[in-house]
């Protein structure tokens, strides 16, 4: 065994000892809920899964979501890998709580869900040999150098998709380079969103020709199926006629709760007929919010009374403060702005308005969602500012030569463009498991 790993396993042995008498206290009962949690973490399986897990014949593919976001790209990984193999079995793990919730309620169907275990050596042991799989994928960055080691060692291949490493992340794993070196040499495949990240990936000791840079899976989102019946709804609960323009301002921050206002009521003397729809990322902005609304004369309702009442929307703007409804009510814009990338927060997920075929401006600080913005802007929906004039000037401007039923037409067209790093990702996973069988039945003839 590596240097590196020794120490890891040098540094963790306190909870590898701990955790022997409390897998044997586990394995008496694990009925309750948070005792199945745990016992699932220590690598012990209720008996119903083992049962489940043990009939299943191959391939089993593990896949490993760490939360609520990962979980989001397995969701799309698990209805793809159904697609090119229907007759795989597919386990995934979750290590929070909240995306084990998110997991259940999207995959149950597709998937048998569990929580992650722990990576301590004699966890990992037990949970390989109990889930036995085929090939084991993470998504992102979740390495875990006792549970690949072991997986190595059995010969499972280990891939790494949609793998991403921020700046911040990278300072922290070279200081640490000793251990992920020997951990990712052993993975067969890493497929990274980005050339930057394939830098630093390699630059941590990865086998540079086992990395790809395939694209982030994410971008799959935009072709998957929408309720095609939210922009008629909202064209009747808003009261937006056919011909009306309207912006969707969605998840303001702080300073841009100050500049939208002002540049919406700019935008409004230039086009009486425009509808102004002004979303604050947290509802506690939204008194500040309604003070820059009246400072500026902007008539306005809140999302809240309309839709309580059911009174028509007669006002310049509509102020959204309600949680949940701003991804659909993207779907009637003519273009939207989505908010904290004027500051310096990184941005938001300039996908929502995407999905619905509408053009999206941003500010200069998208680091978040670097990713992403340069997809968006390779496609052509995707229009970066450098500040808040850059952003009034650009509105005013597309807002004059906009053409709402071309822009449809034009997302449509490149939609297969937002689906190639799902496919590409996909595919790595097919070929490992060929060959894998087929050096399976090099040993077995």
């Amino acid at each position: 065994m590596e240097a590196g790993i020794l120490i890891y396993n040098f540094l963790i042995a306190p909870f590898t000892l701990l955790s022997v008498p409390v897998r044997a206290l586990f394995k008496k009962s694990i009925t309750h809920n948070t005792a199945k949690y745990w016992s699932s973490r220590l690598g012990i399986y209720a008996l119903d899964s083992i049962r489940k897990i043990s009939e299943v014949k191959p391939p089993v593919i593990w896949i490993h979501a760490v939360s609520v976001g990962e979980t989001g790209v397995a969701e799309l990984l698990v209805k793809e890998i159904k697609r090119s193999l229907p007759e795989s079995y597919v386990i995934l793990t979750v290590t929070t709580r909240h995306g084990l919730s998110v997991a259940h309620s999207r995959l149950s169907r597709l998937a048998t869900i569990t929580p992650f275990p722990l990576d301590l050596p004699n966890v990992v042991s037990d949970a390989v040999n109990t889930l036995n799989p085929d090939i084991y994928i993470s998504i992102e960055t979740e390495i875990w150098p006792n549970l690949v080691t072991f997986l190595h060692r059995k010969k499972v291949p280990v891939l790494l998709l949609n793998g991403r490493i921020s700046s911040k992340s990278f300072r922290s794993y070279k200081s640490t380079r000793w251990l992920w070196k020997p951990v990712l040499r052993k993975f067969s495949r890493l497929a990274m969103i980005s050339k930057k990240n394939r830098e630093r990936i390699v630059h941590l000791g990865a086998v540079p020709d086992r990395v790809s840079v395939a694209g982030n899976i994410k971008l799959a989102r935009v072709t998957e199926e929408k309720d095609e019946t939210q922009p008629t709804r909202w064209k009747k609960i808003l009261s937006i006629s056919d011909k009306q323009q309207v912006v969707v301002f969605g998840s303001l921050r702080e300073d841009e709760n100050r500049w939208i206002p002002e540049i919406f009521a700019d935008l409004k003397e230039k086009n009486p007929n425009l509808l102004g729809i002004l979303a604050p990322r947290h509802l506690k902005r939204v008194p500040e919010l309604e003070r820059h609304l009246t400072k500026h004369n902007i008539g306005y309702q809140k999302l809240s009374k309309i839709l309580e009442s059911g009174e028509k929307c007669t006002a310049s703007a509509v102020l959204v403060d309600v949680i949940g409804e701003l991804a659909n009510i993207y779907s009637v814009a003519s273009v939207a702005f989505c908010g904290g990338s004027l500051i310096p927060i990184g941005g938001h997920n300039i996908l929502e308005p995407v999905v619905w075929g509408k053009p999206v401006f941003y500010g200069p600080y998208m680091n978040n969602f670097s990713d992403i913005k340069e997809a968006v802007e390779e496609v052509g929906f995707g229009i970066q500012v450098s500040d808040k004039k850059d952003l009034a000037y650009k509105l005013e401007k597309f807002l004059k030569h906009s053409d709402t039923a071309q822009n449809k037409i034009r997302l449509e067209s490149r939609l297969s463009e937002f689906r190639r790093p799902l496919e590409k990702q996909v595919k790595l996973v097919v070929n490992e498991l060929r060959k894998r069988r087929h050096s399976q039945e090099k040993l077995g003839s």
